[in-house]
C-alpha cells in the first residue's frame, strides 16, 4: 500500500552517505531499537551532512511509514542538528554547582519532596 508519510524528528547515528550524481542520502541508525533510516536529504544540506558523518544528530523532516510498521523506514530531511562529540559534553560532576539558586528558599530536599507530591 502506500506510504504514511508524517513530520518528525529522529535522532541517531549518520554512518554512511551517497552523493553520487546527486543521490544525496545518508543511512541513519537510529537509538531507538529499529533498523536504519533512508534519509534523502537536499543539496543545500550537503555539507551539514558531510560534516555529521559518524555523529549523533537529529533529523528533521518528512518521515515514511509503512501502514504496519511502527518505526519510519525513510525520511525526507529538512534540517540536520549535529551533537557535540561525547568527550566535549559536561560529565555530570561538571553540573555540581551551576544553579546554586535553582530551589529558591527551601532545601534541596524540600525541593525534591514538594516536585515529588505536587505532580502525583
Amino acid at each position: 500500500g502506500e506510504d504514511e508519510l508524517e513530520d518528525g524528528e529522529i535522532t541517531g547515528t549518520l554512518e554512511m552517505i551517497n552523493v553520487h550524481e546527486g543521490t544525496n542520502k545518508f543511512h541513519l541508525y537510529p537509538v531507538t531499537p529499529s533498523r536504519r533510516v533512508v534519509c534523502q536529504f537536499p543539496m543545500e544540506l550537503l555539507d551539514q551532512a558531510v560534516r555529521a558523518v559518524t555523529r549523533y544528530i537529529n533529523v528533521a523532516g518528512k518521515f515514511h511509514y509503512k501502514r504496519w510498521d511502527k518505526f519510519p523506514y525513510a525520511v525526507d530531511v529538512t534540517s540536520i542538528e549535529i551533537y557535540p562529540p561525547e568527550n566535549e559534553l559536561p560529565a555530570f560532576s561538571d553540573l555540581r554547582g551551576i544553579d546554586p539558586s535553582a530551589t529558591g528558599d527551601l532545601t534541596s530536599e524540600e525541593f525534591v519532596r514538594r516536585l515529588r507530591y505536587e505532580s502525583a
